[in-house]
């Protein structure tokens, strides 16, 4: 049975497309799904072993590559046996007398494999846990909360009572808020937890993981989601046309900027799930049903979710345009529409010729998306940084820098 699995995961990498910016593909995702619907009748003991094979498998791949590049990435759970570091310095030194190019493409599969093996590894490991509750999805758009483990209080957050029901942090944020999922999107509950008449959640998906923290889990609020017969295939965003992606981000011209992605039609539900106590004006109608969106779920909401969710993936995504050097003037004149102007913390995305959007935030002022003029936006984040070919490769400090990539 393992060698089937393995043969399985081996030919998948072969076929491996990526359609979009995704920490899995479609088709490695859709494996995964038949691997954990196919085996739901195994006990908590044969799932712990599974968990097990699929850790080793991906620890080994690791080890294997780290022989022949400086991956600083670290799995870190138990040590690998005699037998399996054998294994491991076997098949180092046949790649070792490979051609370079060989070699180079047989240490893509292995990343591919070991990306596939640490996801099942950790559904298998939650599944043997007496505490796992099931494979749901999200009824709507639903707000995900990073909260100290195992003390989640959503209620408190979104609702108290004598007040409009907002816990905002000195700078005027939800800190708690992490994200908004779309609707149907997949989601591994861990545990279920009761405060009170609330019914919360510790939900994992591939993007987060808060059992990986010391400290920090990710809740959600039973009633923005419902119980799979099984676990639901993951939702697989299918990019707009260019046109359609400027239209939605003009769309959201005057939203506000909420912390936490968001969503920028607001939820309303929100109103009625954490009820304030006296009637709301429009802008704290508009706080409380999260109505707005951060700078990178601009882009990811405009672009269907095709795009990535944070700013640091951002930095490398796709191709770099080249200004390394270069003046305002120079720069503007090489800058088409949908190129992102990023740097750590905050994208701009370019929108027409002469102008660029972007969701800003300005410190303990809270404004939202904007169109200005792009050469005036430049020159202003030029004061303080200056723009490079490769964020990695610059010795620039991040906070000193900054790149243009381009996607579309």
């Amino acid at each position: 049975m393992r060698k089937l699995i393995l043969w399985g995961i081996i030919l998948l990498v072969n076929f491996w497309i990526v359609s979009a910016y995704l920490p899995l593909t479609e088709t490695q995702l859709s494996t995964i799904d038949s691997e954990i619907n196919s085996n739901q009748h195994l006990t908590y003991a044969e799932k712990k072993a599974k968990s097990e094979y699929f850790y080793r498998l991906a620890e080994k791949n690791l080890a294997i590559r780290k022989a022949f590049s400086s991956i600083s990435t670290k799995i870190t759970k138990v040590n690998l046996s005699e037998k399996d570091n054998e294994t491991v310095n076997y098949r180092i030194n046949i790649l070792k007398v490979l051609a370079k190019a060989q070699r180079n493409e047989i240490l893509t599969r292995l990343k591919n494999i070991q990306t596939m093996a640490e996801e099942l590894w950790r559904l298998y490991e939650i599944e043997s846990s007496p505490n796992f509750v099931w494979f749901w999805r999200t009824l709507m758009p639903t707000p995900v909360y990073s909260l100290i483990r195992d003390e989640p209080d959503i209620n408190y957050i979104m609702w108290w009572e004598g007040t409009t029901g907002l816990h905002f942090d000195k700078t005027n944020l939800i800190r708690e808020l992490l994200v908004v999922y779309p609707q149907d999107t997949a989601l591994t509950l861990i545990k279920k937890i009761t405060k009170g008449k609330y019914t919360y959640y510790q939900v994992r998906t591939p993007e987060f993981d808060g059992e990986k923290d010391e400290k920090y889990d990710y809740y959600v609020d039973s009633r923005f989601i419902e119980v799979s017969k099984e676990k639901p295939k993951d939702r697989i965003p299918k990019l707009p046309s260019r046109e359609q992606v400027l239209k939605n981000m003009y769309n959201a011209l005057g939203s506000a900027y909420v912390r936490g992605w968001t969503w920028y039609q607001g939820i309303p539900q929100m109103t009625s799930y954490f009820p304030s106590s006296y009637e709301m004006n429009k802008k704290i109608l508009a706080q409380k049903t999260l109505k707005g969106v951060d700078c990178s779920w601009l882009l990811y909401q405009a672009t269907d979710g095709y795009t990535p969710r944070n700013t640091w993936w951002l930095l490398w995504y796709w191709r770099a345009v080249e200004v390394e050097g270069k003046s305002v003037d120079e720069i503007v004149k090489q800058l088409k529409p949908l190129d992102l102007i990023v740097r750590a913390g905050h994208v701009v995305i370019v929108y027409d010729q002469n102008r660029v959007i972007e969701s800003r935030w300005f410190n303990n002022f809270q404004w939202g998306v904007m169109l200005t003029n792009t050469k005036e936006r430049l020159k202003e984040i030029m004061e303080t940084r200056s723009p490079v070919n490769n964020w990695t490769a610059s010795k620039l400090a991040s906070s000193a820098k900054f790149v243009v990539r381009r996607w579309y």
